[in-house]
Parts: structure tokens; C-alpha cells; sequence
């Protein structure tokens, strides 16, 4: 048997043996002897109670045995199965595995499973852990459930590639006259979410916001004034949750712009200082050298995309990968032609006032200190935007709370600066 040990009752009572059996022989008492005996085959009456649960627990059946899953960050899958027992069971979680029920009742029962995974990689669980004592609960033991789970799980960004590639078809980037380009005028760009005013018109109330949190949210904004935006992204990220969140919020913030015929300019900030300027004339160039850098600094390959075809949620995407031929997508990950920006220069006041910019758009996890974006962008209608749960990208407890810390403490700073931070939607 592995994994069993004593409890703090079990420990009481050995010790409590131990004790009078020492006593009983230093003071040759036979009385005190009598109780050693007695607690000491009381310890192992209850272990061999606990061996008779153990193997109990060996003749437990799972229906089915082994799950195979591929899935996207996010996402929650649930399976079925079916768990016959001789005896009640308690089963333990996992990070990124949860139950409809964690008790079950001996008998045949069915169980709910739910996949809910935050980072992207490959899950292997070789059992569900169960925790069970003996009758009198001097000993616990920790039996593995037989069932095997192996699940895949894809970023987010790798949808939002698949709607890029779709948008650039809709403009005829690719030689498909399938993709008609529909006119979107201007019109307002959703921001963020918040709590209601009392007194707020229920017009702008996010239904969906307020049934995820059981209080009313309400919708803002952006005010959009025309002219150049200019997007930063900052791609110092503390680690891949906040790099794929932050990533797939970039991209669809440069298709929605792209698709509205928005002048753009964008600034990559990290290991290089990289800008890259809207073509005059030529609208899909800007989110072509944006999608050729993605696929390049995530390192996604075509394989990949091939992978994740028949679990894409989303019929509208599976539609724009089964309608292009493989030598349309051999081109978009076409990896030797790389020339996606037009100058290596840092953001400055020449730049914002040749572009006409009156708009700019942050992207940036706040882990790093953004001063030296702040002060060029003063003159500006500035929107920040972050991941707020950067602290899942933490690697203990103590770093998670302090980054989180750090993160209020930064927002409350901008915000005292009168910048507009928001946070990624959820």
C-alpha cells in the first residue's frame, strides 16, 4: 500500500502506547502494561480495518477509462463518466479539474468532469485522487481512481489568427472573391464594463456582465475623435496567460480599426523598438505585417492550425480554414519574408504630429515601469489597457499576491494622472 500514514489521532494514541509501555516496565506495573497492550491492538484492529477499505478501493471501476481532449485556454469541456464502488468516496480536485460533486455514494454513479484550464501546454493525469481513513481513523490513505486524462490545450491567440486570415480574405488579400468586405462606419468602440449609477440610463446596462456578477454593470465607450491612432504594445510579459491575453486583445483591437478604416500606427515594444505604419492606400497591409509578426513572435506554426481544426467553437472560423487551399495559408506562414516594419524608431513628438494623432491605444501587462510611455503620450486621449489577472502568471503564492499588489498600486497611479485604464475583457 502507498501513500498512508497516521493521523494526529493515530499519532496521539502510539504515542499514548509507547508511553505506558515504557512506564510499565520502568515501574513493572502490569495495569499500565494492560492499557499499552490494549491501545496497541486497538491500532492494529483499525489498521487492518483500513486494509479491508484499501481493498475495496482496488475494485473500483471507471467508464470510460481513458480521456483524450484538445481544447483552447478558457474554454471548459465536461465529460461523463461512470464510477462503480463498494464504498463512499471523496475526491480531490485539481487545478485545472473540477467535479459536479466532490462526495459520492457507494454504488454506481455517474460523475460530471469539468476541464477548466488556465494555461496553455499539455495535462496528464494518470488517476482522481481520493482520501480516505480506517474505522477509527488512527491511519488515512490516498488512492489514485483509475482513469486516465490527457488534454491539450491551445492559447486564445490562435483563433484570433484564424479571424485575422478571415478579414484579410474579406478584403480580397488573398484572391477570394467568396469574402464580400461589408462597409462598417465608425460608429463607438466598447471599452469596458462597471458598476450602475444609480440614475444612469438602462439603455447602456451589460446584461451579460450583470448575470456573471449578480449586480447591474453597465457599458463604456471609447470616444473616437478621427484622425491616426497610435497602438503600443508592450510585450514584456511576466508570463504566457498574460502573453496570450494581451496578445489576442491586440490583434482584435487592430482588426476592429483595420476593418473600420481606421489609419493606424503601432508600436512593438520589447526586446526591439519596432514601428510599423499603415500603407497609404492600402488598408490590409498594416494587419498583414501584424499577423506575419504574431505568427513569428508566438511562434505558431501551420501544423498547429491544422491541429486545432475540428475543435474550433466558433462555425464562422472552421468555415475560413476548410475554404482555403493549403498553398493561401503555406504563404501566411511563410516565415522567410519577414519585412513587417517600416523604421526602428521610439515613439516622439515629430511622430504624433506629422500623423495627426490624437488617439493611443497601450497594451501593456503594468508589470514594468511605463513612465517613459506615459510622459510622450500627454498631449493625448490615452488608453491603457491590461490583464487583471496578471497574477495567475505567478510562480508561488507570495509572488502572486505581490503582483497583484503592484498592480492596484500602478492603476491607482495612472488613474490619479487622469489616463483611462482598462482592463482586458473577461
Amino acid at each position: 500500500m502507498k501513500h498512508i500514514k497516521l493521523t494526529s489521532k493515530g499519532i496521539k494514541i502510539s504515542l499514548s502506547s509507547l508511553v505506558a509501555l515504557l512506564l510499565g516496565i520502568f515501574f513493572f506495573d502490569w495495569i499500565i502494561m494492560f492499557i499499552s497492550i490494549s491501545l496497541t491492538s486497538l491500532l492494529l484492529y483499525d489498521f487492518l480495518s483500513f486494509k479491508t477499505i484499501y481493498k475495496k478501493f482496488k475494485k473500483i471501476k471507471v467508464e470510460p477509462n481513458h480521456i483524450q481532449a484538445s481544447t483552447f485556454r478558457k474554454n471548459v469541456i465536461s465529460y461523463n463518466i461512470v464510477i462503480e464502488s463498494e464504498i463512499d468516496l471523496k475526491i480531490e480536485k485539481e487545478s485545472w479539474l473540477s467535479f459536479s460533486q466532490e462526495e459520492l455514494k457507494k454504488g454506481k454513479k455517474e460523475l460530471t468532469l469539468l476541464l477548466k484550464p488556465n494555461h496553455s501546454g499539455i495535462y496528464k493525469l494518470d488517476g482522481i485522487k481520493s482520501r480516505f481513513k480506517s474505522k477509527f481513523s488512527f491511519f488515512e490513505g490516498l488512492y489514485k481512481i483509475p482513469i486516465k486524462i490527457e488534454l491539450t490545450v491551445y492559447p486564445l491567440i490562435y483563433l484570433k489568427i484564424i479571424e485575422a486570415i478571415g478579414l484579410l480574405a474579406k478584403m480580397g488579400y488573398y484572391g477570394i472573391g467568396e469574402f464580400p468586405q461589408p462597409k462598417i462606419g465608425l460608429g463607438t468602440e466598447y471599452a469596458y464594463s462597471r458598476e450602475y449609477v444609480q440614475g444612469e440610463t438602462i439603455r447602456r446596462i451589460d446584461w451579460k456582465a450583470t448575470a456573471r456578477h449578480t449586480k447591474l454593470f453597465v457599458k463604456e465607450f471609447h470616444e473616437e475623435k478621427g484622425g491616426t491612432l497610435y497602438i503600443l504594445f508592450d510585450t514584456r510579459f511576466p508570463g504566457e496567460i498574460t502573453k496570450d491575453e494581451l496578445g489576442s486583445y491586440f490583434l482584435t483591437l487592430i482588426m476592429n480599426y483595420v476593418s473600420r478604416e481606421v489609419p493606424l500606427i503601432i508600436e512593438i515594444y520589447g526586446k526591439d523598438k519596432l514601428i510599423i505604419k499603415q500603407e497609404i492606400g492600402n488598408k490590409s497591409s498594416i494587419l498583414e505585417k501584424v499577423l506575419k509578426y504574431i505568427i513569428d513572435y508566438y511562434k505558431i506554426k501551420l501544423e498547429d492550425i491544422y491541429r486545432i481544426k475540428d475543435i474550433i467553437p466558433s462555425e464562422k472560423l472552421k468555415e475560413i480554414l476548410y475554404l482555403f487551399k493549403n498553398e493561401i495559408l503555406f504563404k501566411i506562414f511563410d516565415m522567410n519574408n519577414q519585412n513587417y516594419f517600416e523604421t526602428k524608431v521610439l515613439f516622439d513628438d515629430k511622430n504624433m504630429e506629422s500623423g495627426n494623432i490624437n488617439t493611443a491605444y497601450i497594451i501593456t501587462s503594468l508589470i514594468k515601469d511605463i513612465e517613459k510611455f506615459v510622459d510622450s503620450f500627454q498631449n493625448l486621449d490615452v488608453y491603457i489597457i491590461y490583464y487583471p489577472k496578471v497574477y495567475l502568471d505567478a510562480e508561488s503564492l507570495e509572488e502572486s499576491y505581490m503582483a497583484k499588489k503592484y498592480l492596484e498600486r500602478t492603476i491607482e497611479n495612472l488613474r490619479s494622472l487622469n489616463f483611462k485604464v482598462i482592463p482586458t475583457p473577461e
